[in-house]
């Protein structure tokens, strides 16, 4: 028996060397680009005019957006430092029942989702990683809804609630939203540069 014939996967060829096989695609523009052409500026692969921009903005002044980036970095991973150190952890962690304690960690694992996803996104922006962007906008948003829910259960069920809590959850709701809002201009502003001549 004679197997069909499957067709070969499509190969992308590099927008200024049709002839070369591209390797990435531009992050502004969404160019494929051949290995000669590639330029790769803070985890991300640009075409030369599009790196040409880039750089031209950062030298007007426009530098806000790599500071601010490394600063979602380091905040990222401030907060699992904290969450991993217990800080805001709970009492039943100090029991000697062992499957209290398994239950208590995985409750502060679920309860404290947004501040381990920021710490793991966080980790992979450092590293350059691509899912890393996205990842941090998840957890923004999870800090969002947790750090704004979580005080008004404090204040409901609790007569004299810990205030360092209080701070803490609704600075991760703070941030979370900062966190998107960033991100969410810098999208949008990255689809202004890519259709502007």
């Amino acid at each position: 028996m004679i197997a069909p014939n499957t067709p070969a996967p499509e190969t992308r060829y590099c927008k200024f060397h049709p002839e070369q096989p591209a390797e990435v695609r531009c992050k502004t523009c969404g160019a494929y680009l051949c290995y000669d052409c590639k330029y790769f500026y803070y985890g991300e692969y640009y075409c030369g005019d599009c790196f040409v921009r880039l750089r031209s903005d950062e030298a007007r002044g426009d530098w806000i957006y790599p500071m601010a980036g490394r600063a979602v970095v380091a905040v990222s991973a401030l907060l699992g430092i904290i969450t991993v150190l217990g800080i805001t952890g709970t009492p039943r962690l100090q029991t000697a029942d062992a499957d209290a304690v398994i239950m208590s960690v995985v409750g502060l694992a679920l309860w404290h989702l947004a501040d381990v996803v920021l710490f793991i996104c966080g980790i992979g922006a450092v590293t350059f990683k691509r899912w890393a962007r996205k990842g941090l906008i998840y957890g923004g948003v999870l800090g969002i809804l947790r750090g704004a829910v979580w005080p008004v259960v404090l204040f409901l069920t609790v007569k004299t609630p810990n205030m360092l809590l209080v701070v803490f959850y609704a600075f991760v709701a703070l941030y979370g939203l900062s966190v998107v809002l960033f991100y969410a201009h810098k999208r949008l502003r990255d689809e202004f540069r890519a259709i502007r001549p």
